[in-house]
């Protein structure tokens, strides 16, 4: 499946799922009367992946005015509130909070990153909040599963895994070196994961060559393991570097494991 199709098929089981979760929904419950749904979403529009948070607040604005054109859900408008957390799992808890207790929302369909919404579980699970998650997939999500949390998509792991694979065969990269930086969160461990199968399964796949791969993340000193089917190299880093700090601390990481 393409991404293109991929998109919309995530476009569209987003908004059956809403439409599923709304049907049970009564004028008694939090954030719906007989004219309209509160949703709320948690979204970085600030900071340094504020990026992201805009495309995907963008999104939700458009169908927003797509579904409240066609007549909203069940005949209820859909309103949808907004907290920007900026990246930051405190600020994330405070900003579902807020959007419980002072915006009266019934469900949530846009969360941040990875550690954002994985510090907002808790509440969410305690709450009993609706969730949608389309931006950030990662295992730890639902693992174990969350009753009222919906993802949708691949995991990092699935699609770092998946792309890595079908970039070294079809670019013919089997004898040359990788290394990746990622940070240490939730969201950097699942991207490892898909770089560690990754490289794991090139390395059983082509065992006539070297296949080397290096990883750079915090807390730790450089180290090498040499003589291996492929090298592990930690070097510290956090994820509040910026973009060009990340590239330089990667192309370390690759001399490291020449």
């Amino acid at each position: 499946m393409t991404r293109k199709y991929f998109r919309y098929a995530a476009a569209s089981l987003l908004s059956m799922v809403i439409s599923l979760t709304a049907t049970t929904a009564a004028a008694a419950d939090p954030g719906v009367t007989d004219a309209k749904i509160v949703l709320g979403s948690v979204t970085p529009v600030s900071g340094p992946p504020s990026l992201l948070g805009k495309a995907h607040m963008l999104a939700l604005r458009v169908w927003e005015q797509d579904v409240n054109a066609r007549g909203g859900i069940n005949g209820r408008k859909v309103e949808i509130r907004q907290e920007d957390d900026g990246y930051v799992p405190q600020r994330a808890v405070q900003g579902v909070k807020r959007l419980v207790d002072v915006e009266g929302i019934f469900g949530l369909i846009g969360t941040s990153g990875s550690a954002m919404l994985q510090a907002m579980l808790p509440y969410i699970n305690e709450q009993g909040l609706p969730t949608i998650n389309a931006m950030a997939v990662a295992a730890a999500h639902f693992t174990p599963p969350n009753k009222t949390v919906f993802v949708i998509g691949p995991t990092y792991c699935q699609e770092l895994s998946s792309a890595m694979k079908n970039m070294v065969a079809s670019k013919k990269l089997q004898k040359e070196k990788f290394a990746l930086v990622y940070q240490d969160d939730e969201f950097g461990s699942d991207v490892r994961c898909g770089y560690q199968k990754a490289i794991k399964d090139l390395a059983e796949a082509n065992k006539n060559d070297t296949l080397m791969g290096s990883m750079a993340h915090g807390h730790a000193n450089p180290a090498a393991v040499k003589n291996a089917t492929y090298d592990v190299v930690t070097r510290e880093f956090n994820g509040e570097l910026t973009a060009e700090d990340a590239v330089k601390e990667l192309a370390a990481a690759v001399e490291a494991a020449k």
